[in-house]
């Protein structure tokens, strides 16, 4: 079989032409189409491209639509039409930190202002006692695009009083759309998290997982409940624990 017969003005030093390249003339034996990658490494397609691995790239410039199964690494990304993520692209990028005085105790004490340096800089937070189970509460508006997933939570804490030991940390979370109830079970997607006595006056952060109970995308309230659980056997702090926040993201 011979091989064919390439255009006498064919400079393979300048681009490789293939399916016609599109800057070809539209008529004759190179008709238009196809890709075109000239000798800077620079590709011009007017059809699609499909990358099934990972796409590393400076710039990137969308004037049309985008969808991105795999991984993409870039500098710089810019989109002029339209941009399609999944659940782990661009409404999962949300992040609220609910500090001590948005909590509201269960059993009717208000948050206190602890000084943890020399110089009286205080922090407001909510005062665990390792006597009984207690707990606190908080609620916030997730985003409107919330799918239903797992959500995250980092509990912020610390002590000044107490030796060693585990403090046990109990998070139940339910979401409640416009018409549904508010009187519903706490614990319907409740998650434990422990986290071990490091110091005094440092800060400790637990983080846990957990998919709310009652949990559908759309506008959502999400109600809280917290308990350290002081009275269980995995609670073996033997001080006083100080909630100081909880961060809330998915």
């Amino acid at each position: 079989m011979g091989l064919p017969i390439m255009r006498s003005d064919v400079t393979s030093r300048e681009f490789l032409r293939v399916g016609g390249g599109y800057h070809a003339p539209s008529e004759g034996a190179s008709p238009a189409g196809g890709l075109d990658i000239d000798n800077a490494g620079n590709l011009a397609t007017d059809g699609d491209a499909a990358v099934d691995g990972a796409l590393t790239a400076g710039n990137v410039y969308c004037a049309g639509d985008a969808a991105i199964e795999g991984n993409l690494s870039a500098a710089d990304i810019r989109f002029t039409g339209d941009l399609e993520a999944g659940t782990g692209g661009c409404n999962k990028l949300w992040s609220r930190f609910v500090g001590g005085t948005e909590f509201l105790r269960g059993d009717g004490v208000a948050a206190a202002y602890v000084a943890y340096n020399a110089n009286s800089v205080c922090l407001p937070v909510i005062k665990l006692p390792a006597n009984a189970i207690h707990q606190a509460g908080f609620s916030m508006a997730l985003p409107s695009d919330y799918d239903g997933g797992p959500l995250t939570f980092r509990v912020f804490w610390s002590a000044t009083d107490g030796t060693a030991g585990t403090v046990k940390w109990n998070l139940r979370p339910n979401t409640h759309q416009d018409g549904e109830s508010l009187d519903v079970a706490t614990g319907s997607g409740s998650q434990d998290v422990t986290d071990a006595f490091q110091g005094l006056k440092v800060l400790h952060v637990a983080s846990g997982t957990n998919t709310p109970g009652f949990a559908t995308g759309g506008d959502k309230l999400l109600t809280v409940l917290l308990q350290r659980r002081a009275t269980d056997t995995e609670d073996t702090f033997d001080g006083e624990a100080h909630l100081i926040g909880v961060e809330v993201g998915y």
